[in-house]
């Protein structure tokens, strides 16, 4: 018997995961909007949609809803399923948040936790991109700033760029349909992995700040790293910047491997 495919949604608050989700459904099922204080979603939101179902997660970037935002996501993963694990951050000043950087490493070593690998199973999509970050991130320089750092905090995965849209910014319950097709076709072909019902798993977000801190500390000890290989190189991955890199680590070149393959299709 085949295991119902599960499309599990997670990030902080203000990423943008409701919007997202009705985006690929076609109508309004998740409140998406703003919310001041925290985000509108603060406890699991599970819908079924003919044979998927669809679980958009709170955020655990908010220490007042931590504990159960914790709980929250716990339960969707112990529903089980053929699961599509999609990540949802957007950038701050260019750069990757550490909090979504937290959450991803706390979500995906619970998995690995319980005998399920997901490293290079999982997706994910950096939302609200203004016009000018797309535009630099056409460059592979700038993608693997940005990238590298990515793939060393959480196992690499696929990676998308979504552009911000004004229309739907700070407005209730807007479907925004421009970029249905593009969500759909990415959640088509999006990596699944398998995973039993387990009613004792568990996210342990405890040590959030400190996973947050450790994360932070790496990113910027990597940039200035990856600044240095890609001066001294330029931007041919399979020249002298790769041998740099791999003096890096091996964490590194498994992250380059998905930076330079990665799907060029969602960056036009």
């Amino acid at each position: 018997m085949s295991r119902q495919e599960h499309v599990i949604v997670a990030g902080n608050p203000g990423s943008g995961k409701s919007s997202i989700l009705n985006s690929i459904i076609g109508r309004v099922k998740f409140e998406s909007g703003i919310s001041l204080g925290s985000g509108l979603t603060t406890a699991l939101d599970s819908k079924r949609i003919g044979n998927v179902l669809y679980s958009d997660t709170p955020g655990l970037d908010d220490a007042r809803i931590r504990d159960r935002a914790a709980k929250e996501i716990s339960y969707a993963f112990r529903r089980g399923g053929k699961i599509k694990l999609i990540f949802v951050s957007t950038l701050e000043a260019g750069r990757l948040r550490s909090t979504d950087l937290a959450t991803m490493r706390i979500i995906v070593e619970a998995i690995q936790s319980v005998g399920v690998d997901p490293a290079k199973q999982f997706s994910i999509i950096i939302n609200k991109c203004e016009p000018e970050v797309l535009e630099l991130l056409e460059n592979k320089k700038n993608r693997a700033m940005l990238e590298v750092p990515l793939n060393s905090a959480a196992p690499a995965g696929r990676i998308a760029y979504m552009p911000y849209r004004d229309y739907a910014a700070g407005k209730h319950n807007v479907l925004v349909t421009t970029d249905s097709n593009v969500y759909k076709e990415f959640l088509r072909t999006a990596p699944a992995f398998d995973m039993s019902r387990n009613k004792s798993f568990a996210i342990n977000a405890n040590g959030f700040e400190l996973t947050v801190q450790r994360l932070q500390e790496m990113v910027e000890e990597l940039e200035k790293k990856l600044k240095e290989a890609l001066n001294r190189h330029g931007e041919n991955p399979q020249g002298g910047f790769r041998r740099f890199c791999r003096k890096l680590g091996s964490r590194v070149c498994d992250a380059l491997d998905t930076v330079f393959d990665s799907f060029s299709y969602f960056l036009k």
